[in-house]
């Protein structure tokens, strides 16, 4: 049997508390400490998104790249990943390709368009919306 239990919270209402009773320079000091923390977190949240995207999404992306004999670029930017298919000969997204189902519901831009003869798959991911 599994369980989880989110029934107690803890001690961060007690922050409150703690806030009413401190100085400008205090709450200062803290509010730049919360910022501290909030960036430290974003960074450890966007790696922990850079490994789970390259041993979960990016496995899918080559397979059907090489399936469908197109050109897969990647680019990695402030937290988004872009994502781009380029064949020739047309894209299809067949019964076979159950990963790209999955990949594609994960996106939170998808473009698809046609250019100088060649049709292109954009997919970009967010990192703050995906792992937490």
């Amino acid at each position: 049997m599994e369980q989880y239990d989110f029934t107690d919270t803890g001690n961060a209402k007690d922050i409150y508390g703690l806030l009413d009773c401190m100085s400008d320079k205090e709450l200062e000091m803290a509010r730049e400490a919360v910022r501290n923390i909030r960036e430290t977190a974003q960074l450890a949240q966007y790696e922990r998104y850079k490994v789970w995207f390259d041993h979960t999404l990016l496995p899918i992306f080559k397979e059907y790249a090489q399936m469908t004999s197109s050109l897969l670029q990647i680019e990695r930017d402030n937290g988004t990943i872009d994502v781009l298919f380029r064949n020739s000969g047309g894209l299809d997204i067949t019964e076979n390709c159950k990963g790209m189902y999955m990949a594609l519901i994960m996106a939170v831009h998808i473009f698809l368009d046609s250019d100088a003869g060649d049709s292109v798959l954009a997919l970009t991911y967010d990192c703050r919306r995906i792992v937490s």
